[in-house]
């Protein structure tokens, strides 16, 4: 029985073969990785911009936070008095007991002999307290600090490395000199900071014209309140020049 020859080309083909369905696996596992790759960056992108967005938001109420104690101290030392000249040299003697030398010189802070800030309060942590307006005899699911499964929930979140800082200074009133408030008004800054390790931090500003307009107990509100470059509620008036 005579045997048929092999084909002279069938190695040819299964080589090619081969060679053919290497090559689509490779671009099938390119593919895929190309994807893996953009979905990553994608996600990402989205987690940077929301821890961003909090931390943008922690300085903002750590902000918040420092002018409503600023305003309490600085009410506390103003007393009965209509102006505020008191407080500057208060100030200066709790920072260094030099008066209204005692302003603050550090670099970065529009801060000048002739345009004096003076330090309310150094850097403080910003934390939160549950408080006491929690009625512990209420059950139930998601009432009080209740979850939806009706258990009380007694971890939330805690805010690290939030701080804030606060400064006094005079508006530019009818007094050429800073330290001398002639009509009942003086600038409140305060500034939030969120500390990130080994990045920059975040920072918000928000400032406040208060006015002592009645002694003890009076001085304005917000009314005429600036926070972060803008505006930050309706005000009627006409809205203050921020002069540092």
């Amino acid at each position: 029985m005579n045997r048929l020859p092999n084909h002279p080309y069938a190695p040819v083909r299964s080589r090619a073969r081969r060679g053919f369905t290497l090559l689509l696996a490779l671009g099938l596992i390119a593919m895929i990785t190309v994807t893996v790759m953009v979905a990553l960056r994608a996600v990402t992108t989205e987690s940077n911009l929301q821890a961003h967005e909090r931390r943008a938001r922690e300085a903002f109420f750590a902000a918040e936070a420092g002018m409503a104690e600023g305003r309490v101290i600085v009410q506390a030392i103003v007393g009965d008095n209509q102006q505020y000249n008191g407080v500057f040299e208060e100030l200066g003697n709790r920072k260094d007991g030099t008066g209204l030398s005692g302003y603050v010189t550090e670099a970065g802070l529009p801060s000048t002999a002739a345009k004096p800030w003076y330090q309310v309060m150094p850097w403080r942590d910003y934390q939160m307290t549950r408080g006491t307006g929690v009625d512990t005899g209420v059950s139930g699911a998601n009432l009080e600090i209740n979850g939806p499964d009706g258990v009380r929930i007694n971890d939330y979140p805690e805010p690290l490395n939030v701080h804030y800082r606060v400064f006094v200074v005079d508006d530019a009133d009818a007094d050429p000199s800073r330290t001398v408030d002639t009509n009942n008004q003086i600038w409140i800054v305060s500034v939030g900071e969120v500390t990130t390790p080994g990045g920059q931090p975040y920072r918000t500003i928000v400032r406040s014209l208060v006015t002592n307009e009645n002694g003890v107990g009076g001085g304005g509100g917000y009314g005429t309140k600036l926070g972060g470059g803008s505006n930050g509620s309706a005000y009627g008036g006409t809205m203050p020049t921020w002069t540092p």
